[in-house]
């Protein structure tokens, strides 16, 4: 009775939650990379200045004749009236440069752009035409996705930049998670337990705790949060994983002891373990300057535990019909495997000092990629676009350099303040050679090209506040505001080695312009900014688990000649994941530098359980069938579900599963062969 009534229940709750998160959907919202005191910093700005997104639509390869160009034109119109309402503007040559131009046919735009090539806006070519949407109101994923939709039906050969479309590819790419990389480890983990189990009941019972931790992750993420983002849609495959790997151990166990109360009494205390060195793992992400991370540290640490206590409760119910079934269940024999029983010093210790030599020599070269584009892939249509626009078309807005008088609350707007900002400008611009620069002078620039030729702010006063007061005032308000002089910088992405030679750049300018206090703000600058918290992320967040892992272990063992056997064991793999990060060119990034806490986690259970079956002396056919089997038959499943993360063309999620895999890989052979040696374990005794 109370088999059916847990398994109705089970059931009911399976259900539910795979309704209730059936909707579930997934945004990267501007502020997933920020600190939060990065994005406090943004939002001031964004409340002084109109700071928009842009989208920049470019339609290249195609000679601008009449009818090509008029054709595009109509089809602009098109998302210009049906968007209007939502507060998106299109911005195109004619708009821009119509004080300029005699009329607005076809023959007097091309003219105009030809006799003038140094033009600030570059939006019409030979072979190329752009245009600038700005978007001026917040917009829902759906609708950003429509939008964007109908702004790649205006010609097959239409490419898109901007950050709405790098956030709509991350979801894009991502969301691959979800529809492709699940479904292959579900039917990988269907397929292994089958195979190991050789029943389809004893499977249905082996997944099933498994499957529902998983849509309760899917559940507690969108009660919490509403939505996922690129970091935590990896939780619930983790949980997932992670619970298989406790339910393998259980189930293997079931078949030694008589009763589940036999069972729990031995297992409790490594299981405990087990389950609170997995979750400091990942609670130690919580250390992280970057929002995103924290929640997917706080996630993740208490799934862990929920998880581990419901998979508890079902073998409790289960048991008698889980011992039945695992008669059949498939088992490594490695009683007599004389390689095992008797590990070679040389082969052991020698493996350690070379893993560790090569892993701090890789350490040197390892980069830090904080470029969201780069998560793409290298080959794909949208990453050249992105990489042709903001080079060659219009850029990212990078900075926004703010300026004003040290000496006063209230900027004054004297015609040698103009003249000095605007040799500051030209040394920004000297420094950044492939960028475009907007700011007034910039703007009173362009009118004095297009009037005179010369390219450059006029130097009499009153032609200079002339041509100024010709400004739109909602250009001059975007430019200047309450004592600010705002100075937007336009370019191709940027990368963290370059972001730290800009940061010395300014430094120096600042000095070189004492009199101006130079501040940097935006959205691009508040994430790479925000970025730069990775390597401590990732130094704090391993020290803090590494140190309270070591100290559970042994205030709960209470044995100290335990712990160097235990930190080696599970730190050298750490190390050598340098080596595989290295060979295989990856990065660290806003998701790879979680796997070093994450890794911790994952290997120290093994080893758990190895030390505690020697402390308490159980007999070869119990180690062997209770602990080292369910420990390679688990590791083998996470190896396998992790690489197919290393499959995945999105960047982060494939370097994030090829690390976290080959550490697994590592750190199994550490644990079976490694671990007794230092231990001075003869398994023939």
């Amino acid at each position: 009775m109370k088999f059916w009534l847990f398994s109705l229940i089970a059931a009911t709750i399976l259900m539910l939650s795979a309704y209730y998160c059936n909707d579930l959907v997934q945004k990267n919202s501007e502020y997933l990379f920020q600190t939060s005191l990065d994005a406090s910093e943004y939002l001031k700005f964004k409340k002084l200045f109109s700071d928009e997104q842009q989208v920049v639509v470019t339609i290249p390869g195609k000679v601008m004749t009449e009818t090509v160009y008029l054709n595009i034109l109509q089809k602009i119109d098109y998302v210009k009236l049906k968007w209007k309402a939502f507060g998106i503007e299109v911005v195109d040559f004619f708009k821009i440069y119509k004080s300029g131009i005699k009329s607005d046919s076809f023959v007097e735009i091309k003219t105009f752009a030809s006799t003038h090539p140094d033009l600030l806006f570059d939006f019409l070519k030979k072979d190329r035409i752009s245009f600038l949407v700005l978007i001026n109101k917040e917009f829902s994923p759906e609708n950003m996705e429509m939008l964007i939709n109908d702004l790649k039906s205006i010609d097959s050969q239409v490419s898109l930049a901007g950050l709405p479309i790098t956030n709509q590819l991350l979801n894009q790419y991502s969301q691959e998670i979800k529809t492709r990389i699940f479904p292959i480890m579900l039917f990988l983990a269907f397929v292994i337990t089958l195979i190991i189990t050789r029943s389809f009941l004893a499977t249905c019972l082996n997944l099933y705790p498994s499957v529902m931790t998983m849509f309760l992750a899917l559940s507690l993420i969108k009660f919490c949060f509403k939505s996922m983002n690129m970091i935590t849609v990896i939780a619930p495959l983790l949980i997932f994983t992670l619970s298989l790997s406790i339910s393998f151990h259980l189930f293997y166990s079931i078949k030694i002891y008589e009763n589940f109360k036999s069972l729990f009494k031995y297992k409790l205390k490594p299981i405990f373990l087990m389950v609170t060195t997995t979750s400091v793992g990942f609670g130690s992400l919580y250390v992280s300057e970057i929002e995103s991370i924290r929640q997917f540290a706080l996630l993740t640490a208490v799934l862990i535990f929920l998880s581990a206590c419901f998979i508890l409760g079902w073998y409790k119910i289960m048991f008698d019909l889980v011992k039945h079934v695992s008669t059949k269940t498939w088992t490594i024999n490695l009683i007599n495997s004389e390689f095992l029983s008797k590990p070679s010093k040389l082969i052991g210790y020698g493996s350690m000092v070379l893993l560790v030599m090569g892993g701090l020599f890789a350490a040197k070269d390892i980069k830090l990629l904080t470029e969201a584009t780069k998560y793409l892939p290298e080959t794909s249509f949208e990453r050249k676009s992105i990489d042709y626009i903001t080079r060659y078309v219009w850029g990212n807005p990078n900075y926004e350099v703010l300026i004003r008088k040290s000496q006063d609350s209230e900027f004054e707007f004297e015609f040698e303040d103009y003249k000095i900002l605007n040799q500051l400008e030209m040394d920004i611009q000297n420094n950044f050679k492939e960028a475009k620069l907007l700011s007034v002078n910039q703007l009173v620039s362009e009118l004095n090209y297009i009037y005179t030729g010369n390219k450059h702010i006029p130097l009499i006063p009153v032609a200079y506040f002339t041509m100024l007061g010709q400004l739109p005032e909602s250009q001059k308000l975007r430019h200047m505001r309450d004592g600010y002089y705002r100075i937007t910088i336009f370019g191709p992405h940027i990368g963290h080695e370059e972001f730290n030679h800009h940061n010395l750049f300014f430094a120096r300018l600042s000095k070189r312009y004492p009199s101006y206090q130079i501040t940097l703000n935006g959205l691009q600058y508040s994430m790479l900014k925000s970025q730069e918290y990775l390597i401590n992320t990732l130094i704090k967040s391993f020290m803090v688990s590494f140190v309270i892992i070591v100290a559970l272990f042994t205030i709960i063992y209470r044995q100290i000649k335990r712990i160097i056997p235990f930190v080696v064991v599970n730190l050298i793999p750490m190390i050598s994941s340098l080596i595989f990060i290295k060979l295989m060119n990856y990065s660290l990034n806003i998701a790879t530098v979680m796997t070093f806490s994450i890794s911790l986690g994952l290997i120290v259970d093994s080893t758990i359980h190895v030390i505690y079956d020697k402390m308490k002396n159980i007999s070869k056919k119990e180690h062997v069938q209770a602990t080292l089997n369910p420990i390679i038959v688990g590791q083998l499943i996470l190896i396998l579900s992790f690489s197919v993360f290393a499959m995945n063309s999105f960047l982060p999620i494939r370097e994030t599963g090829g690390i976290i895999a080959f550490t697994l890989l590592v750190a199994l052979i550490f644990d079976i062969y490694h671990l007794p040696l230092m231990l001075g374990t003869n398994r023939s005794s």
